[in-house]
């Protein structure tokens, strides 16, 4: 076998060092979408049931993503769970954000949104429950979600 030389070497290394500088983002990129899909899509809706927090319906898609949040959406017009949104630290889940549409009362919109945030090194889980008329939102009790929902028939998927 013949013996490599010096610009042989540094050739190498160029190629390897192009590889590693242009070719990272990509991989990470499949790896990060890959491990959200398999751990965090319709497969975990167990565990968000189990949690009290709604489950992403089977005929949803993802209507838009990133390395950061997936937003999982089925009709946008609809009455009722209009779209989720999930939050990821790479492979590791924080978040999620649910959107509720009512029934418009005296001509104006109505929402409740639903925050769950996943326990943390710093943090317990917590759940916030949101009703908002409009542009005026306020805090809220899941007592009070469970009946706004109730009173305006709409299903209940957590």
């Amino acid at each position: 076998m013949e013996a490599k030389t010096p610009s042989m070497i540094y050739r190498i290394i160029l190629i390897s060092a192009c590889l590693l500088a242009f070719g990272y983002e990509p991989i990470k990129e499949y790896w990060v979408k890959s491990c959200q899909d398999k751990k965090y899509g319709l497969s975990y809706n167990g565990k968000r049931k189990s949690l009290g927090i709604p489950a992403i319906p089977n005929h949803w898609h993802i209507k838009e993503r990133n390395l950061d949040f997936i937003w999982w959406t089925g009709d946008e017009n609809v009455i009722g769970h209009k779209r989720k949104s999930v939050v990821f630290s790479g492979c590791d889940i924080e978040a999620e954000y649910d959107v509720y549409t009512l029934p418009k009362q005296n001509g104006q919109g109505r929402w409740i949104e639903i925050e769950y945030n996943y326990p943390t090194k710093r943090r317990k889980d917590s759940v916030v429950y949101t009703y908002q008329i409009e542009h005026d939102a306020k805090q809220i009790s899941r007592k009070m979600v469970d009946s706004i929902l109730n009173a305006d028939k709409i299903n209940k998927d957590y």
